[in-house]
């Protein structure tokens, strides 16, 4: 009679590769977020017309419980800046910057990348 014995080892098994992938996930989202507010900084440094360098340092990328954020740390005129604020056209004439808007499609692209070249580092790690 013949006795076959499986052994299951290795990360796959024991949540070793769970762990790898969430850290792999988390790191994603960190170099996006850092790369993308200093998309945003870059991008601000263009458009502002009287620029101080206030509301451009104050975008930044941030870890909270939900995960990373770009955010411009809630300045009060931030929305106003974008355009997106109560105190826009019609009631003056500035429409905004659209800084955010424009830049997202641009940090979104470099996104693919920077997944692709993190998850090949994290492969890498796990062989």
């Amino acid at each position: 009679m013949l006795s076959i014995t499986v052994v299951r080892s290795g990360p796959l098994f024991d949540g070793r590769a769970d762990r790898k992938l969430k850290q792999m996930g988390d790191e994603i989202e960190r170099r996006v977020s850092i790369l993308g507010a200093s998309m945003i900084r870059t991008e601000l440094s263009h458009v502002l017309r009287h620029e101080t360098p206030h509301y451009r340092l104050m975008n930044e990328a941030q870890k909270t419980p939900a995960g990373w954020r770009i955010w411009d740390s809630d300045v009060i005129y931030g929305n106003w800046l974008e355009g997106t604020g109560s105190r826009n056209f019609p009631k003056t004439r500035f429409k905004g910057y659209a800084t955010y808007r424009r830049t997202f499609a641009q940090i979104e692209r470099r996104a693919q990348v920077i997944a692709e070249s993190t998850a090949a580092e994290f492969v890498k790690g796990m062989n």
